[in-house]
C-alpha cells in the first residue's frame, strides 16, 4: 500500500516541517512526501524545517524536493488516473469523509495564499474538500493585496495535511486492527 502527498510551492518552513512530521507519524513506510519548492524554502531554511518537523525528518526517508516545474509536472503525469486536488470549496469536490482514496493516490495541497495553480488543478482526476462551516472573508496575502481563496474560509495547510492524511489512510485500511504498537 502506498500514498503520495504533493505540497505545491509552500512558502512557510513551518508548514513543510509539520507536513514531514505528519507523514512520518501517521504514515511512515506508506506515505511519500514530495515538495515542489521553486522558492527553495526547504534548502534555505533547512534547520527551521528540521526543527518544525520535531526532528522526524532525520528518520523519514520518503521526503523529496523538486525545484523544477517541468520535472514536477512530469512526475505528476506518471500518476494520472489517481491524482486528487485538495480544494477549499465544495464546488465539484467530494467531502473527504466519503471520498474513496485508492492505493497509489497522489493528494495535492497548494500554496498557503493561492492554492493550486490552474495548470496543476487541470492534472487532477478528482477534487476533495474538508467539510468546514466558516465563510470566506477578504484578507491580505503576503504582499498586502486583499484576496480570498474560494467562497469558504479554509483551514491552514498545517491543519489540512494531517486531517486529509488520516482520513485517507483510515479509508485505505491502514489503521484497521491498530493496537497501539
Amino acid at each position: 500500500m502506498r500514498m503520495h502527498l504533493l505540497l505545491w510551492d509552500v512558502e512557510y518552513s513551518l508548514n513543510i516541517g509539520l507536513a514531514i512530521r505528519d507523514c512520518y507519524v501517521l504514515g511512515d513506510g506508506i506515505v511519500d512526501l514530495m515538495l515542489f519548492d521553486p522558492r527553495g524554502v526547504a534548502a534555505s531554511k533547512a534547520e527551521e524545517v528540521r526543527r518544525y518537523s520535531s526532528y522526524t525528518m532525520d528518520h523519514f526517508q520518503s521526503f523529496n524536493t523538486i525545484t523544477d516545474k517541468e520535472r514536477a509536472m512530469s512526475w505528476l503525469e506518471t500518476k494520472r488516473g489517481n491524482i486528487i486536488a485538495t480544494v477549499p470549496d465544495k464546488d465539484g469536490a467530494e467531502d473527504i469523509m466519503t471520498f474513496d482514496f485508492a492505493d497509489g493516490c497522489v493528494v495535492m495541497f497548494g500554496n498557503e495564499f493561492h492554492g493550486l495553480p490552474t495548470d496543476i488543478m487541470d492534472l487532477a482526476d478528482s477534487k476533495a474538500v474538508i467539510p468546514m462551516r466558516g465563510k470566506a472573508y477578504p484578507r491580505p496575502d503576503s504582499t498586502g493585496k486583499i484576496v480570498g481563496i474560494g467562497k469558504q474560509r479554509c483551514l491552514g495547510l498545517s491543519a489540512c495535511v494531517p486531517i486529509v492524511l488520516f482520513h485517507a489512510l483510515n479509508k485505505m485500511g491502514v489503521y484497521h486492527g491498530w493496537n497501539g504498537t
